[in-house]
């Protein structure tokens, strides 16, 4: 018996949130110029035909591309026609998200991407606990302050 789309979707090691987070870290290192993505500029074999893509067929994939960061990332490129910022639905974020998502897991996988954009999550609960021990330090400081300041006035002669 076949599945539904929503059990297909439950056996996804990456919940939605996670996919989302790892476009986020992508988008953000690719803006940052932490990341090369070198699919564009070099001779590629598609593995299904293996058939050359065309230099014409790279520049549609990068426009493509690039339109995706633009939508994920909030990027509004004025349209040239009308001088007005394109608006994108939820559903267009949503498909963009999902479709820069399998973008970059087919990239990585052919070796296309130069550089890291992904955190283990052990160093991100450790920053987490590390922010959270100098907020505290931070805290105890002032009280020592507060406590210094009140024995130095208490101290003065009246």
């Amino acid at each position: 018996m076949g599945q539904t789309t929503q059990e297909v979707g439950q056996g996804s090691i990456f919940s939605p949130e996670e996919r989302r987070s790892i476009v986020r870290s992508f988008v953000a290192a690719y803006l940052r110029g932490d990341i090369k993505v070198t699919f564009w500029s070099q001779p590629v074999t598609m593995l299904s035909t293996n058939k050359a893509i065309t230099p014409a067929e790279r520049l549609q994939t990068k426009a493509g591309f690039v339109d995706m960061i633009s939508i994920v990332s909030g990027a509004r490129i004025l349209s040239a026609v009308t001088g007005t910022a394109p608006q994108f639905s939820s559903d267009e974020l949503v498909t963009a998200i999902d479709a820069l998502f399998r973008a970059i897991v087919s990239l990585r996988s052919g070796g296309f991407i130069e550089g890291e954009f992904l955190h283990s999550p052990e160093f991100e609960t450790r920053l987490s606990t590390l922010e959270e021990e100098v907020a505290s330090i931070e805290k105890l400081l002032q009280e020592l302050q507060m406590i210094i300041r009140l024995g130095r006035s208490s101290d003065s002669p009246p």
